[in-house]
C-alpha cells in the first residue's frame, strides 16, 4: 500500500507492528515491523 497523506505513525513494540493513518485514502492500517502482514484496520472512503 502506498501512503499519500500520512497523518501519524505509531510503533507497537510489544506486538511488533507499525500503525499509520492516511487522510487522503481514509484508512488506518498496520504492518509487521519486518514488512509482512499488511492490514487495513479501518477504511472510510466518503
Amino acid at each position: 500500500m502506498t501512503l499519500w497523506s500520512c497523518l501519524g505513525l505509531a510503533v507497537d513494540y510489544f506486538n511488533q507492528r507499525l500503525y499509520w493513518a492516511d487522510a487522503k485514502l481514509s484508512v488506518i492500517g498496520s504492518v509487521h515491523l519486518d514488512g509482512n502482514d499488511p492490514v487495513v484496520a479501518v477504511s472510510s472512503k466518503q
